[in-house]
């Protein structure tokens, strides 16, 4: 048996960001026009109960997904089997699945898009383990190959579904089947073929993966629930105070900000194998400027972002979502400037999962999405979805001053 040695991926940074830049973006715009597609076809009222869908199960899958892909990226020996990742996933999958339907139970006229989202969620936790072992394998190109087949054959699908019977349950069981017929088509085989390439590394017996997997996943899952608990957080109170058509106009406008959220993560993604082994190997150095230098170019995609909103919104509001949407250009500049901020704050959530500095991140999300609570609760009743982009705003500001202060800062031990 030997164990896999510590170097930098063969692949460039830019390379890797490249390839994962065009995976993000086909994911994006399937779920974009998926948006597009409910705001054209079922109006406002079906975008609101789509999003109340997504609010309810976002943080449950987050938490029970445990973030495997990090933790799959973040490895720095190949220890687990195929197996255990894609156990732990399913049980999971099952859990949470479990979960949201006992919360739909609990509100009327919910239980049929929280289970059809829930659907579409656990392809895309699967989806996940298998990107996440073809990055681990350098295999950057097959992600973006397959996260664009898997955006064309779900959009065909969620098509299909809103021509048969345009609502948000429809749509998306649609969607969630033509994820699943890509999954097969294109990751599932090179997956295979990679399993049967890979080198003979030490392994570690079942049970202490599992126990490994979740020690080194749990902490992560909890972090990351808490941060797709706080952008939801300002949706469960715009749900409470203004009804769900607002929620539908809050979450159809708010969807265009996410270019930049997206864009960021492609560029955050593949530096965290990066930065896991410039921290392991004591280069804190090199770490740091790496984590600076994506800070720099995720505030500068956000500032483009929120001027283009301030320049062209109105009528970008109208090309795509309708008139109906357009009288809301304003509060796409405040979601801009709170997109800016998350944004930002993205390279240093990847840098300190890098460090391994898992507890600290719940305590700053924990604090953020406390913030982002009493905003909320103060806001939105008076000022309706700008006051809820407003709640965003102060929720990330505290994220990104809390991840900066916990950042690891070492010299050299080479």
């Amino acid at each position: 048996m030997v164990t896999l040695t510590l170097t930098l991926p063969r692949t460039s940074l830019r390379a890797q960001a490249a390839f994962s830049a065009v995976g993000n973006a086909a994911y994006l715009f399937g779920q974009g026009l998926l948006l597009v597609l409910l705001a054209r076809c079922g109006g406002e009222i079906e975008v609101g109960r789509f999003t109340y869908g997504l609010a309810v199960t976002t943080p449950i899958f987050m938490l029970l997904n445990l973030q495997l892909r990090q933790v799959i990226g973040s490895a720095h020996e190949r220890r687990f089997e195929w197996w255990h990742i894609v156990g732990v996933r399913l049980g999971c999958l099952a859990i949470a699945a479990a979960t949201g339907t006992l919360i739909a139970w609990t509100y009327a006229g919910s239980f049929g898009i929280v289970m059809a989202v829930a659907l579409l969620k656990s392809v895309d936790g699967l989806g996940e383990i298998l990107t996440a072992w073809l990055q681990k394998a350098n295999r950057f190109e097959t992600t973006a190959a397959g996260a664009t087949l898997r955006a064309v054959l779900s959009l065909s699908g969620a098509g299909l579904g809103a021509m048969l019977y345009p609502t948000a349950e429809t749509v998306t069981l649609a969607a969630a089947a033509g994820a699943a017929l890509s999954l097969m088509i294109c990751e599932v085989p090179i997956f295979c073929r990679i399993l049967r390439d890979e080198p003979t590394v030490q392994r570690i017996p079942a049970a202490n993966a599992v126990r490994e997997i979740l020690r080194r996943g749990l902490p992560l899952g909890i972090a990351m629930m808490l941060v797709a608990l706080l952008p939801n957080i300002p949706r469960y109170a715009l749900h409470e105070a203004c009804g769900m058509e607002i929620l539908g106009i809050y979450a159809a406008v708010g969807f265009l900000p996410t270019l930049g959220t997206f864009a960021a993560g492609a560029v955050a993604q593949p530096a965290l194998q990066r930065l896991a082994i410039l921290y392991g190997t004591g280069r804190h150095a090199e770490y740091l400027r790496l984590v600076y230098r994506l800070i720099a170019i995720s505030l500068c995609l956000g500032l483009l972002m929120t001027a283009g909103a301030a320049l062209v919104g109105k009528p970008s509001i109208r090309l795509v979502l309708g008139d109906t949407f357009s009288s809301h250009a304003d509060l796409l500049v405040w979601l801009c400037v709170a997109a800016t901020v998350a944004i930002s704050t993205t390279p240093l959530g990847t840098a300190c999962t890098a460090a391994g500095q898992s507890f600290l991140q719940i305590v700053v999300m924990a604090i953020s999405a406390s913030i982002c609570l009493i905003a909320s609760m103060l806001l939105v009743p008076g000022f309706g979805p700008i006051g809820a982009a407003g709640a965003l705003i102060a929720a990330w500001l505290s994220c990104f001053a809390g991840y900066f202060f916990i950042l690891p800062r070492k010299a050299d031990t080479q």
